[in-house]
């Protein structure tokens, strides 16, 4: 997932936040890499999928819930956006 603001503002003068969160991909490099990995050696390669294409070291993350993976990836994604700065 990625997380990513932008502050801008809304037509009262208020300052309008924009938040992007991208869910459907294991990506390396975020801090909570290695709960992925874990979840996906748990159950058996169930979660990290194939390589998207044009991104390096990206792959798909398959949310079907057939071994709790959605359950997984809604926990890390909500844990993601609660340590957004408000």
């Amino acid at each position: 997932m990625s997380t990513h603001r932008r502050r801008e503002r809304d037509p009262c003068g208020r300052r309008a936040r924009h938040l992007y969160v991208s869910a459907g991909t294991y990506e390396p490099f975020r801090p909570d890499q290695q709960a992925y990995l874990d979840f996906d050696q748990a159950c058996g390669g169930c979660l990290i999928g194939k390589p998207v294409a044009g991104f390096r070291d990206e792959h798909w993350l398959d949310v079907r819930d057939t071994q709790g993976q959605r359950t997984f990836l809604l926990g890390t994604v909500a844990a993601r956006v609660d340590r957004l700065p408000n």
